[in-house]
């Protein structure tokens, strides 16, 4: 297995907000990995790239709604003597 298997994955993770550092790192040290945890590299980022998809599909658009008028100190306390 080479790096170039897991480096559309990266890319793809990045944009998705991951930390780019450590997904950097991966790639850096992939050639010296074993082919035992090269696999399990690619498995993991691969089922963590699916998971990312899956729940930014998932996430229901918001309904619009005015925003809630805030509370101001006098509103919010009771009124003395009662």
């Amino acid at each position: 297995m080479n790096k170039l298997a897991i480096e559309p994955v990266v890319a793809q993770l990045i944009q998705h907000g991951e930390d780019s550092d450590e997904l950097t790192f991966w790639l850096d040290i992939f050639d010296d990995l074993d082919p035992e945890d090269q696999s399990e590299l690619v498995q993991n980022l691969t089922a963590e790239l699916a998971a990312l998809d899956k729940a930014s599909q998932a996430k229901p658009s918001a309904p619009r709604t005015a925003p809630e008028t805030p509370q101001t100190p006098s509103s919010a306390a009771p009124a003395q003597g009662q």
